[in-house]
């Protein structure tokens, strides 16, 4: 079994209040988690107007579908975020148990 978890750091510039900046997070959150089904949730810079970083975990018995997966999250986010805010630091973990 394989589990990948990664954390995206995302700049968002015209946030101008913490209502607006979470409903950015969240839009990505929900709409994420709909489509792919993994965990993920807002992990850090709470209290931050202009950025956020989201945290996910994956957990499959092939490492190729962990893997792919991971790249379709990236990819569907970068897609989901023009426009509104970027991606300023992607960090990875996996491990297999």
């Amino acid at each position: 079994m394989f589990t990948k978890s990664f954390v995206i750091t995302i700049r968002i510039p015209d946030s101008t209040s913490l209502k607006y900046k979470r409903s950015i997070v969240k839009s990505i959150i929900g709409k994420t988690q709909n489509k792919f089904n993994v965990s993920i949730g807002e992990i850090n810079y709470l209290n931050k107007l202009n950025i956020s970083s989201i945290g996910f975990a994956i957990i499959s018995n092939e490492r190729k579908h962990v893997l792919k997966k991971e790249r379709e999250i990236i990819s569907f986010i970068e897609l989901e975020l023009l426009g509104k805010a970027e991606i300023i630091e992607i960090v990875n973990d996996e491990n297999k148990i």
